[in-house]
């Protein structure tokens, strides 16, 4: 019965934890991102959620980047940077160079960090089908309380 008590602390607690990271790092000027293809793989799982940092604008070649490409958010490595400013990116996974190179207006920030596997949640919580499941085990919950 102990070890039970601990897990359903445990489920409660890692909700509120990941908000606290969201919020703290959102606060700081870091958005969060879910890579959904494995052009960044091995170094990005696909389905992490990476912290850009929204402040810093100016990569260098080598850092992982996340720009807007034609309504998209990529992210991808720095190979090159021209004299320009422009960056040419590549996916860890890719053979060849992106076919146009970025534009410092398009450069959201530099990746920090990530967090692997985590937007594969985010994503199914977002779909309806997450939203309604999130809704009756609220309904649930509740009803428990009040009357068991």
């Amino acid at each position: 019965m102990k070890r039970l008590k601990y897990v359903k602390i445990a489920a409660a607690g890692l909700p509120v934890f990941f908000s606290m990271v969201f919020l703290i790092a959102f606060c700081l000027g870091f958005h969060p991102y879910i890579v959904l293809s494995g052009s960044m793989e091995p170094a990005i799982p696909t389905g992490s959620i990476v912290f850009t940092d929204t402040h810093d604008r100016t990569p260098d070649v080598s850092d992982v980047i996340t720009y807007q490409n034609g309504g998209q958010n990529v992210t991808h490595r720095v190979v090159q940077v021209l004299k320009n400013g422009t960056s040419v990116t590549k996916g860890d996974a890719n053979d060849m160079p992106d076919p146009s190179p970025v534009s410092p207006g398009q450069i959201i920030g530099i990746v920090k960090g990530y967090i692997p596997w985590l937007g594969y949640g985010i994503c199914r919580i977002r779909s309806s089908a997450g939203i309604l499941c999130l809704l009756v085990l609220l309904f649930l919950t509740t009803y428990r309380k009040k009357h068991f």
